[in-house]
């Protein structure tokens, strides 16, 4: 019978070294082991299953701290070509990053402004441009911040780190962060209107399709399905629901389809940086003339909602593989 912590520990033996099994796995596992079997023999059924939950907890904040202060170190003894290679990328991004996220908010927040002046609430819509602007600002930062390219495996695999980093942030946010801020600056201009109509600014303003978090959008989903949607209106609104459940799991990996094919597509040599900036700006623009057309394709029933969602990352992912395959194959690239 397997004791609760064998597993975990057979886990770390695969990616931790002997030192930190022996230091750190070994003696949290047999703590765990030690406390289960005592609620156990105690008859404490409830407080064991805790016990377990607790230790895994427990583990994974461990091996969670030993791969961050194992990275760290290895960083260290990388050579600084690569370490300055890593810090212009990450600068590159961040710079990019700030600047898309600017264009894409200026004029709105203007336009706000403009309209009803000292009401900062439209800052509440922030949160919709960061997929975008995570995406499209790690794209410049993979294409223009190593200099001479990405030749070294360890600093593809880092940008590769940073573009997940990108998407569970962007995960993140579109799932719960951005509906919910939707909706208060919603609420916020409702209720800053003239009271020409008194009675209503005190009701609760329903939530519209943006302002539904991910598990309220599948709820909504489930309903429209249980009730056997086939008015065209409704068949409607279940295709949008779908589609933009969809997207609030595609649009976030759209940071690692990007930086995947820009570390494919990169050239061994050297090309200058106005050539590199085109690269990244087209795969930007890219990404998004798919983006809109699957969503188009959605909406129209060309395609399924999933499919819709996540065709620009297909897409991209599949001209990622393409050429790598071409480049890890001598014989072509001499074709």
């Amino acid at each position: 019978m397997t004791r609760p912590g064998d597993r975990l520990r057979s886990f770390a033996a695969r990616w931790c070294g002997t030192d930190t099994l022996t230091r750190v796995i070994d003696p949290l596992v047999a703590d765990l082991q030690a406390e289960y079997h005592d609620a156990r023999a105690s008859g404490f059924v409830w407080r064991s299953r805790w016990i377990r939950i607790a230790g895994l907890a427990t583990f994974i904040r461990v091996v969670a701290t030993c791969a961050v202060r194992s990275a760290t170190r290895e960083m260290t003894i990388w050579p600084d070509e690569d370490r300055r290679a890593l810090g212009r990328t990450v600068g590159v991004a961040a710079i990019a990053i700030t600047a898309c996220m600017t264009l894409l908010l200026a004029w709105p927040i203007v336009r706000h402004l403009q309209r009803f002046p000292g009401d900062w609430s439209i800052l509440y819509v922030v949160p919709q441009a960061i997929p975008f602007a995570v995406a499209f600002g790690l794209s410049f930062g993979a294409w223009l911040g190593p200099g001479r390219g990405l030749t070294s495996s360890r600093l593809r695999l880092a940008v590769v780190a940073l573009a997940l980093l990108g998407s569970a942030a962007s995960f993140a946010t579109m799932s719960w962060i951005a509906p919910t801020a939707n909706q208060t600056f919603r609420v916020a201009v409702f209720r800053s209107q003239p009271a020409a109509n008194e009675g209503a600014r005190s009701t609760a303003l329903s939530r519209g399709m943006a302002e539904l978090t991910r598990p309220e959008l599948k709820a909504r989903i489930e309903t429209l399905s249980r009730e056997g949607a086939n008015a065209p209106s409704a068949l409607r609104e279940l295709a949008t629901l779908e589609l933009r459940y969809h997207t609030g799991a595609a649009l976030p990996a759209a940071s690692l389809a990007i930086v995947l094919l820009a570390i494919a597509a990169i050239p061994r040599r050297q090309l200058p940086s106005w050539i590199l900036g085109a690269a990244a700006l087209a795969g930007c623009a890219g990404y998004f003339v798919l983006l809109v057309k699957g969503a188009g394709w959605g909406q129209d029933g060309s395609l399924s909602p999933f499919l819709a969602a996540w065709l620009p990352n297909l897409v991209f992912g599949v001209l990622a593989g393409i050429l790598m395959l071409r480049s890890a194959n001598p014989a072509r690239r001499r074709a």
